[in-house]
């Protein structure tokens, strides 16, 4: 599962709004929006934060961001470059 899918999951199971979940991380909703759409990858603080509020093991969603960060980084090599780059 993404990142963005898990904490708009996670942040719904526990009733929150976006607006609820980024003023508890001191961010704005529409940096939320982005992590929650994939087209942002919060830092490995942000992303501490945001599995706390949303009680969720941040070791793991850290985990998760890591591999939406390399998976978006294998699309961008493999479009400037015309290859299939797998790992």
């Amino acid at each position: 599962m993404y990142l963005g899918a898990y904490v708009k999951q996670q942040r719904l199971l526990l009733g929150m709004t976006a607006q609820e979940l980024a003023d508890k991380v001191n961010v704005g909703t529409t940096y939320i929006s982005h992590i929650e759409n994939l087209h942002t990858i919060p830092s490995p603080d942000m992303t501490v934060r945001i599995a706390k509020t949303i009680k969720t093991d941040p070791e793991w969603l850290i985990r998760t961001a890591a591999k939406d960060e390399l998976e978006k980084a294998k699309k961008k090599i493999n479009a400037k470059f015309g290859v299939n780059f797998t790992i």
